[in-house]
């Protein structure tokens, strides 16, 4: 298990919440919370320990979301011309069919009309869609 409960009542020291971890052969139980005669005042304490992780949970989920680029956020709303500006810009081509296949169906053949009548399909990305395009499911493959 990763953690544990200390249990120093008999010291006096009271309860606290430990992590365990291995340095070598030697296995520790290292207290990340305060100890506490009172269990009312660990369960306290854990539970802020709770939230500071679920907004690190968040902060996380924010980073990913960057990290991912713009194309993490396709409004359909938006025109073919548009949306495929974004995706044109997904560098990564499995990203790029992913981005591109999560889009609903009128979205994806709307786009695929856009790229057929106006984009040169021998060059960038228009060249990975008409390869990959699949007319009768209207994904890429």
């Amino acid at each position: 298990m990763l953690f544990n409960i200390i249990d120093r009542r008999e010291e006096g020291k009271g309860i606290a919440l430990g992590l365990n971890i291995r340095i070598g052969n030697r296995d520790y139980s290292i207290p990340i919370t305060t100890y506490h005669m009172d269990p009312e005042g660990l369960k306290k304490e854990l539970k802020e320990l709770i939230r500071e992780i679920e907004d690190l949970i968040s902060e996380i989920m924010t980073l990913s979301e960057k990290a991912q680029g713009p194309e993490a956020h396709i409004d359909e709303e938006q025109a073919a011309d548009k949306i495929w500006d974004q995706l044109s810009k997904i560098r990564d081509e499995e990203r790029f069919v992913e981005v591109f296949n999560s889009l609903s169906d009128a979205k994806r053949k709307e786009i695929a009309e856009y790229v057929f009548s106006r984009c040169n399909v021998f060059q960038g990305m228009a060249a990975v869609f008409s390869s990959r395009y699949n007319s009768e499911s209207s994904k890429m493959e």
